[in-house]
Order: structure tokens, then C-alpha cells, then sequence
């Protein structure tokens, strides 16, 4: 058995040993499971089709209880992949591993599990990003074990992504943040313009009125983000705004828009925009936040929003991640995540 053979592994268990989670989150067979440098992981060989429904709940399952998933594929090709192996990509941050004989010589050959990693790069400008396959060795040791996502990367494809679109719409970005600094200074002139042709007798430009103004800047930074243009009005239906101000307070540690502090800014979300808990969150815990997340206040609301406190979890609103994750680059692997936040 190479994880035997290997520095780091611990208490490697028998194949199919039942291993239980916490209470309330039953129990699962993996095909081995193992501690490595004090990390629980668990390996789950795919060479059998297996359906979007098991694969959810197992990711769900691991997860949940802290424990690092490896799909270990079997004679992955990028370009003929099976449905299940999409699927598992598809959770798995655009990457997934194999064991194949290369992969093995070069575990016993350095004392220390290696694995051959495939991972996705964006390629091209604008909105026209596409994907290309990555490859290559990669001992478990170098892995970036993400405490957040609950997930071993090889790479970050959603990280590279954003610092893309980033790179090809540089003017659009820069534009919309000094709007948007600016924008009670934009409001009020707006204001002024459209009262001092009110005074005069002359006819009001309805496109020239703050709310539309704002609409056009949130469209064209939507576009940029490769998002619907649409979501425009749904920004200040759903209060889109008034996070954002926090997110860029979270990303700058400097507040443009009141006199709160980070743990007062972030208790607002929680408290009165609920459904952008998980997006605050990521953005939190990738500019240097993740302390305020442990505030036994912030806590509580974090627990009562994503998993329900005497009530259903709150729904949880991601149209807009991809503006945050352009906006807040580091985030990005986080915020372009495809599950629920868990575990904090």
C-alpha cells in the first residue's frame, strides 16, 4: 500500500471500514481513509459511473465533518471525460488526481504519496474565456490543503480566472471603483442638475438620474465579470449595494460609507442582509477577516443563517459572486465555490 509507504500517513484504514461523522450526519464506506500530518482524508477510487445525486451527498458528507476527498480517476483523458468524471470536476474546483504508473514510481521512488493532477486554465480576453488542461506530478506534501473549502488544490483555476478578467478589463474596473467611491458625490450632482433644470422650466433626462447611472456602471461591471447584465436592477432589489460597500471595507480596511468598524460592517450583513452571509464570509477570510468570523456574536449568526437555528437555513444569494470574486480576486477560488458554506 503506497499511503504505507509514504511519510506523513497515520491510522490508515482498512478499504470500506465504516467511517461515522458527527452526529446528524451518518456514516460512509470510503475506499480508504487515512490521517496525513494530521489531516483526516479519505480516498474514493473512480472506475465505475457514479451519479451526480452520491457524488453531492459524499462531497456534502466529507465536507461537513472536515475531512480532505480525493477522486483518484482512473486513465483520465481531458479530452473524452465520462459524465461522472465532469461531475466531480464540477465540485472539485475545476481539478481532479489520478494514480496512474507514473504517479506510482514516483511515490516509491521518494518516500512521499505523489499523484497526477489535471487542473483548467483560463485562456483567452473579455468575455471570451475558455478552458485548457493542465498536467502534472504533485506529492500530497505540496498540495494546498484549503481549510475553507474543505479541499486538496493543486492549482486555482477560479483564482487564475479572476485575475484574467481582471487583466482584460482593467479600465472598466478602475472606472466603476472610483464611481462607486464617489457615488454620494455623483448622487448629489445629479440631485443638483436635475433641480436646477426643474427650476428653469426645462425637461428632466430620466437616463441621467442617479439610479440609472448606477445601473449602467453595475452592467457594465457585471459584463466584465462575465455575468448577466440583467442582474443591474436586482443589485439594489436585493441590497447588493449596501454589501458591497462592506466587501470592499473587508478587502481595503478603509470605510467609505459610515463610521463602523470591520466587526460592526460585517454584523450588518449577518444581521440584515442574511442571504449574502456565505459571500461576506469568503471575502472575509481572504483579505485577513477570519478572526471576525470567530466573534462568538458573528458566530451565532453565521450558524443561524447558513445551517438554521429553530428554522430553515436562509438562502443564500450568489448572483453576484462573480462581480465579488473580480472585485476581490483573492476570494475568488471561495466565492466561485459550488457548495455551502460549512464548519465555521
Amino acid at each position: 500500500m503506497l499511503c504505507h509507504r509514504s511519510k506523513g500517513f497515520t491510522e490508515v484504514g482498512l478499504p470500506n471500514a465504516t467511517l461515522f461523522g458527527m452526529p446528524g450526519t451518518g456514516h460512509r464506506f470510503p475506499d480508504l481513509a487515512a490521517v496525513h500530518n494530521a489531516r483526516r482524508i479519505v480516498f474514493e477510487l473512480q472506475v465505475s459511473k457514479t451519479y451526480l445525486p452520491v457524488i453531492s451527498d459524499r462531497e456534502a458528507f466529507y465536507r461537513e465533518n472536515g475531512i480532505y476527498l480525493f477522486w483518484l480517476f482512473h486513465n483520465f483523458e481531458s479530452w473524452r471525460q465520462r459524465q461522472t468524471e465532469r461531475d466531480i470536476i464540477a465540485l472539485r474546483s475545476r481539478q481532479g488526481f489520478e494514480l496512474d504508473a507514473e504517479a506510482v514510481r514516483a511515490t516509491l521512488e521518494s518516500g512521499k504519496l505523489t499523484l497526477k493532477a489535471h487542473w483548467q486554465v483560463p485562456q483567452g480576453s473579455g468575455t471570451a474565456i475558455g478552458w485548457d488542461w493542465a498536467s502534472g506530478l504533485i506529492a500530497i506534501d505540496d498540495l494546498d490543503f484549503d481549510e475553507y473549502l474543505v479541499e486538496a488544490l493543486a492549482a486555482d483555476p477560479w483564482g487564475a480566472e479572476a485575475n484574467l478578467l481582471r487583466e482584460t478589463n482593467a479600465p472598466v474596473i478602475a472606472k466603476f471603483e472610483d464611481f462607486w467611491s464617489r457615488r454620494w458625490e455623483w448622487s448629489q450632482k445629479l440631485s443638483d442638475r436635475i433641480n436646477r433644470k426643474f427650476r428653469e422650466g426645462k425637461g428632466i433626462d430620466n437616463s441621467n438620474t442617479w439610479s440609472e447611472v448606477a445601473k449602467r456602471a453595475f452592467a457594465a461591471i457585471l459584463n466584465a465579470a462575465n455575468a448577466e447584465p440583467d442582474l443591474a436592477d436586482r443589485a439594489f432589489e436585493l441590497n447588493f449595494c449596501d454589501v458591497l460597500d462592506r466587501l470592499f471595507f473587508l478587502r481595503d480596511k478603509v470605510n467609505h460609507f459610515n463610521r463602523q468598524n470591520l466587526a460592526g460592517a460585517l454584523d450588518s450583513v449577518l444581521e440584515y442582509w442574511p442571504h449574502f452571509t456565505e459571500t461576506t464570509c469568503a471575502v472575509a477570510c481572504a483579505y485577513g477577516g477570519s478572526q471576525l468570523l470567530k466573534n462568538p456574536s458573528a458566530c451565532r449568526k453565521i450558524i443561524r443563517n447558513l445551517r438554521g437555528e429553530g428554522s430553515a437555513p436562509i438562502p443564500q444569494c450568489r448572483e453576484f459572486d462573480r462581480v465579488a470574486a473580480l472585485l476581490c480576486p483573492r476570494a475568488a477560488r471561495w466565492l466561485r465555490a459550488s457548495f455551502a458554506l460549512r464548519g465555521l
